[in-house]
């Protein structure tokens, strides 16, 4: 319970046991201010109705005037109770206008620390697909630079007419670079290069057979002759 509700009910006691000590002791204030031509001793029997009757105006009087001032005494302690609410109400309003401002700045704060982090995140990644990049072209380059020299020494094998080193060089390098430079045109007529080769090689066995045949009857005959 809240100090503020504690002093309300000691308040409400208060006028509770102030009500109940003026309405039991009305006979004593009555008593003190007696009419000047009754005197003390006289018994209650003896007074007259006009005086009775006066009694009861002014005991109606003073409930009157308690009543009144219980009444006061119950909107003071409202008054009292609504001004103790409306400052309560006020510094909660208060309190949470400053929590609202606290939240807002947090909130704000923490945007901009994940605006910051998302940016430096996606820096990195940038820097990252640019490494690679250079990688990537790196290896290309490298890649294109061997399948070059490959090329060459095939293009040099095919003139120095080694057909079947250089076409096992261009199948390669079709295989690893399709359309490579020129390396599909001659694969498209190494072979007919090969079987033209083979068949002069053939020719030429043939021929220095025949060279040998011829020799050897010639020398035979010049042995047969001496």
């Amino acid at each position: 319970m809240s100090p503020f509700l504690s002093k309300n009910s000691l308040l409400s006691c208060g006028s509770f046991f102030v009500f109940i000590f003026l309405l039991f002791s009305d006979s004593a204030v009555f008593s003190a201010s007696p009419p000047q031509n009754i005197p003390e001793s006289v018994p209650a029997e003896q007074y007259s109705e006009q005086e009775l009757e006066s009694f009861r105006k002014d005991y109606k009087k003073e409930k009157i005037k308690l009543s009144s001032r219980e009444k006061r005494e119950k909107d003071s302690l409202k008054r009292k109770q609504d001004k103790e609410n409306r400052k309560l109400q006020a510094r909660r309003e208060r309190f949470l206008k400053k929590r609202q401002l606290v939240e807002q700045r947090f909130r704000s704060r923490m945007r901009k620390f994940l605006a910051r982090k998302e940016q430096a995140a996606e820096r990195k990644v940038q820097e990252q697909q640019k490494g690679t990049q250079g990688r990537q072209r790196g290896i290309q380059e490298d890649f294109h630079s061997r399948l070059n020299d490959f090329y060459n020494r095939a293009v040099q094998l095919y003139q120095e007419k080694a057909y079947r080193q250089a076409k096992e060089l261009f199948l390669e390098i079709n295989k690893l670079s399709p359309g490579f430079k020129a390396s599909a045109k001659y694969l498209k007529r190494i072979d007919e290069d090969i079987i033209s080769q083979d068949s002069r090689i053939k020719e030429d066995k043939a021929v220095d057979k025949n060279h040998q045949r011829e020799k050897l009857i010639s020398n035979t005959l010049d042995i047969m002759g001496r």
